[in-house]
């Protein structure tokens, strides 16, 4: 009978044995039809000719150390150590190391240790004991401890495919979390340079009211003296008002930079960074933009890996679900005692089984065919997410590219545009240095130019936010090392700084002609002070502008600034 019993289990593992190299389900394999597989995706970008782009295809890390700025290098930093959308990243990758343990473990001998201690009164009717003329059952106190081992044979590879699957559900959770962190770095940068871009917008806007209203104040004279009429000052004080109708959409855009700053470094909105605040130039790149071609940008995308890892999971499920069609063979044992406690361990209390065991879902295998087909279909949709991934960033990389091309050639013109008024306005200023006109020409070629700078300073923040998309777009960064900073200093190919800088362009254009900006009696610019006359015909009252934003480090005035508290 032992012998019997002894084939028997030995023909089950030989059996098993000899079907352990099998492996239910298709291994995944990167289809030829895939769209990352595609010429057209691999090649050149359209947009990559122009001279701001290089084709280098290593992107080095951290491409925000490119902008030389020590602040943004801090908040990107902070952006990373306290940002809570990456702290959930960083907990989904700890959950998906838990499952795929868990299933690893599945693959591994089981142990389990059980035991009891209870005092036990038998029914006698239950054994067919007529107690009435037979003595009944005894209570007794009776324990048991037993040890079973067990093994699940993965003869046909259900449990491989489940570790596979796991395994890749890992890495697509890891390449997520990468991608959040290129999101986080580029909405922080973002955020940054509109903050500085808003800045230098409203440094501009003031020094643009500053001009009008001392346009008003010199065309409410000339009316009093008869050289202008009412409709003029109308119109000048509509102008004025314009202007000034500017600054409170300015101030609103920059407090809302700094609430993005203070949610993305993990703080409350109201905790800003305070020294970010009163930031007035925005951040310039200082060499071409590498972008590679089609080829690295798909090898190097995080979401596009995480995306392929997550089709491959879909893929192993369908091997998974493909074992509930086959029985599940186990290899036991269990050795202990069980009886009453004072004979704990004699002989007679002794257990053990040896051998294997077998379970199966059979007549009805409906549901494990519903799960097969299930699982194809999660397949199949995953592999339609992984080629309109790489699709979109294609896209989102063309459109990036194509977009800051376009900007560049747009600010080229606009600066071409602020040359010219530049130009103009020195000759203005040459005109009036000679006597041959008044001094409101001067202030209206001022007001040209100002606005002109404006234009381009809008510019200069839309390619800043360009370039920023282009990082987000490519997946990665890079920064440049102290030797090429150096070089670039040494040989002189850095940057130049702009032709006039906005802020003080008054005083700037006055230290070149010689003239100071002072109006006169009589609308003339003179060196005199001005000598106010008593008429009815005063200058209109300024708009009154709104009240400022407040936060608990600071207040947001009227003109965009932080101002610190009273104690």
């Amino acid at each position: 009978m032992k012998l019997r019993r002894l084939s028997s289990l030995l023909t089950v593992t030989v059996l098993a044995s000899l079907t352990a190299g099998c492996i239910l389900g298709p291994k995944y394999k990167r289809s030829q039809n895939a769209a990352i597989e595609r010429p057209t995706a691999k090649g050149n970008f359209v947009s990559s000719q122009n001279k701001a782009l290089t084709r280098m295809p290593d992107l080095p890390d951290h491409w925000w150390h490119l902008y030389d700025e020590p602040q943004l290098d801090k908040l990107i930093e902070e952006a990373f150590a306290h940002n809570n959308d990456l702290k959930v990243a960083a907990a989904d990758i700890t959950r998906s190391t838990a499952a795929l343990a868990r299933a690893r473990d599945a693959k591994r001998i089981g142990t389990n240790l059980n035991t009891w201690a209870n005092y036990i009164e038998f029914s006698d009717q239950r054994y067919l004991v007529n107690s009435v003329n037979r003595p009944h059952i005894p209570d007794a106190f009776a324990t048991s401890l037993d040890a079973i081992i067990s093994y699940q044979v993965d003869y046909l590879g259900q449990l491989h495919r489940a570790i596979e699957a796991a395994n890749a559900d890992e890495e697509a959770v890891r390449s997520a979390y990468d991608m959040a962190r290129v999101t986080v770095a580029a909405n922080t940068a973002q955020a940054y340079v509109e903050v500085c871009a808003t800045g230098h917008d409203i440094a501009i806007t003031k020094e643009l009211i500053a001009l009008a209203e001392r346009s008003t104040a010199l065309i409410a004279r000339m009316r009093s003296e008869g050289r202008a009429m009412t409709t003029d000052v109308r119109r000048q004080m509509a102008q004025e008002a314009q202007i000034k109708a500017a600054l409170p959409q300015q101030v609103a855009r920059k407090q809302v930079a700094l609430f993005s700053l203070a949610v993305l470094t993990g703080r409350p909105p109201a905790e800003f960074p305070a020294e970010v605040a009163n930031c007035e130039e925005e951040p310039i790149l200082r060499q071409p933009i590498p972008v590679g071609d089609g080829e690295s940008l798909l090898n190097r995308r995080p979401d596009i890996r995480s995306a392929e890892y997550r089709l491959r999971s879909a893929t192993a499920e369908i091997g998974v679900a493909m074992g509930e069609m086959w029985p599940k063979i186990t290899l036991g044992a269990t050795a202990g005692s069980t009886g009453m406690a004072s004979h704990m361990f004699g002989g007679h209390t002794r257990e053990f089984n040896l051998g294997p065991g077998l379970s199966w879902q059979v007549p009805n295998r409906n549901r494990a065919r519903a799960e097969i087909l299930a699982a194809k279909s999660e397949t199949r949709i995953a592999a339609a997410q992984f080629d309109q991934t790489v699709l979109n960033a294609l896209k989102e990389t063309e459109a990036a590219l194509t977009t800051y091309t376009h900007d560049l050639d747009h600010r080229a013109e606009v600066a071409l545009a602020r040359d010219r008024a530049a130009a103009a306005d020195k000759d203005i200023h040459r005109l009036f240095s000679l006597g041959r006109i008044n001094a409101l020409p001067v202030l209206d070629a001022d007001r040209t130019l100002l606005q002109y700078e404006q234009q381009l300073v809008s510019s200069d923040g839309k390619i800043s936010d360009d370039q920023i998309r282009i990082f987000l777009a490519l997946g990665g960064g890079w920064s440049r090392d102290k030797a090429e900073i150096e070089r670039e200093q040494k040989t002189g190919t850095a940057p130049s700084p702009r032709i006039v800088k906005a802020k003080g362009i008054i005083q700037q254009i006055g230290d070149i002609t010689g003239i100071r900006a002072e109006i006169g009696k009589g609308g003339d610019l003179s060196h005199e002070k001005d000598a106010h006359t008593n008429n009815s015909n005063k200058a209109p009252e300024p708009v009154q502008p709104p009240k400022p934003l407040t936060n608990t480090q600071g207040v947001l005035n009227e003109e965009g600034e932080l101002e610190r508290p009273k104690e």
